[in-house]
């Protein structure tokens, strides 16, 4: 059997059949590489680990620190542990839920037990912040507002 590629979980598809982009690389769950590009309710392949169980960030509220990537699921450092959600939002914390159109194979915890085995036990890292922000106004044509319009006419 192939290596599976670190980060990828099996997942199964729940939605409506679809098709895949083509030109990316996409592979069933046992590693090797998926042939079809159409997706059915049932179907499983490999999938990116936070986009099927979803992931936490942390932000320094007063910016001072990076953010960092905290890890797979809903987590909190431990030295947060037993806070209330609404105090965890209130200092920094970031969670974002995974896919809804697939559901993982197997639970969060076993995935998690075979990275600690393995020696890839996830540790908070920094996340960059940087942004890109890309402008065509020179591509775009004004808009004219109602006022303009009726001044012309």
């Amino acid at each position: 059997m192939p290596d599976i590629p670190e980060g990828l979980v099996a997942a199964r598809y729940k939605g409506i059949g679809i098709g895949l982009r083509e030109g990316m690389p996409y592979y069933n769950v046992d590693g090797t590489r998926r042939g079809s590009l159409s997706l059915e309710p049932g179907d499983e392949m490999l999938m990116r680990d936070e986009d099927i169980y979803g992931k936490t960030l942390w932000h320094d509220p007063q910016g001072n620190r990076p953010s960092q990537y905290i890890g797979l699921g809903k987590v909190v450092k431990p030295e947060h542990a037993g806070k209330e959600e609404t105090e965890l939002l209130d200092i920094g914390y970031e969670w974002h839920e995974g896919r809804r159109d697939f559901e993982p194979v197997e639970p969060l915890e076993k995935v998690l037990k075979r990275c600690e085995r393995t020696g890839k036990k996830e540790k908070p890292k920094e996340v960059s912040q940087t942004i890109i922000i890309e402008s065509h106004s020179e591509d775009v044509p004004a808009l004219q507002t109602n006022q303009e319009e009726s001044e012309q006419s």
